[in-house]
């Protein structure tokens, strides 16, 4: 039930809508977002969003997700280059890998009609020239894994030499399958191996996956205390329950992310100019 106060609030947006009526229609919109380190630390990536925007009472609404993916030297961060066309969907996560030739983006196609719960979400590989390759997809009502821009049931992480790619993803018995694939042309190097997990363990960040720097691979459930909730893969071999490999281990996951070795933090603001800042925190590739 609306407040009187509320109803007057709202008499006056439709009043406003009637006598400014491009204020509350679907318009385009662009702008700027994330921004991510190269492996190598010589380069950034960034995309650029273009979708439709529109006022409607005390909030922004906003549909139909496209963008491009741009990249720059570290040493002129502002020159960009567009790297590819037009990708649909919505951005949730960027890695740059200079030294294999390709940029992983995820992106959240959409939610299905008949289960609004249920997100559709897909990873693919752009390569130098532009042209895009699907790594994989799911649709899925989990969101056990974090990413930059938000939550899903699927994760792709390439390794620290970007030449593996480690694909984690929600099956329908409530499991996560893990898989590891070969960078260049997606061949099964290991796996797939399966990850039981409890029915309650499908929440937002429950798992955390990430690369260590031995060349292992790690998952961590965020559920189970102490040393009991660490998976380690070694060479796509099945897991092993392992402890704890060190303080603040596992984000970032892999050698391209937001930080920099040094601690520098990249982002990219809506305008599209990419800043540095050195008091946003700390946080490396690596264990402390």
């Amino acid at each position: 039930m609306l407040s009187k106060f509320q109803k007057l609030i709202y008499v006056f947006f439709l009043v406003g809508c009637g006598t400014l009526l491009p204020a509350c229609a679907w318009q385009a919109a662009t702008d700027w977002e994330m921004g991510v380190f190269s492996d190598d630390q010589e380069g950034i990536a960034m995309v650029r969003r273009f979708y439709q925007k529109k006022q409607e009472f005390a909030h922004e609404r906003e549909k139909n997700y496209s963008f491009e993916v741009w990249t720059s030297a570290r040493g002129t961060p502002n020159t960009k280059t567009k790297l590819s066309g037009i990708i649909e969907g919505r951005p949730l996560q960027l890695f740059y890998f200079r030294a294999e030739n390709y940029v992983l983006v995820g992106k959240l196609l959409g939610k299905t009609e008949q289960e609004p719960q249920t997100r559709i979400v897909e990873w693919s590989k752009v390569k130098e020239d532009g042209s895009e390759t699907v790594v994989a997809n799911l649709s899925s009502n989990a969101r056990v894994f974090s990413l930059t821009e938000g939550d899903s049931p699927l994760v792709v992480i390439p390794s620290p030499d970007g030449g593996t790619l480690a694909k984690l993803a929600v099956s329908s018995a409530g499991e996560v399958e893990v898989t590891f694939l070969n960078a260049t042309d997606l061949s099964i190097t290991g796996g797939p191996h399966s990850l039981s997990i409890a029915e309650g363990v499908r929440d937002a960040g429950a798992l955390k996956p990430g690369w260590l720097v031995s060349g292992g691979f790690m998952v961590r459930n965020e559920y189970l205390p102490g040393d009991k909730g660490y998976w380690l893969f070694e060479g796509g071999s099945a897991p092993s329950l392992t402890t704890s490999p060190g303080k603040s281990c596992l984000s970032p996951p892999t050698t391209s992310s937001e930080w920099s070795p040094e601690g520098l933090h990249v982002q990219c603001t809506p305008e599209g100019e990419v800043v540095f800042e050195t008091d946003a925190g700390f946080s490396k590739f690596g264990c402390e």
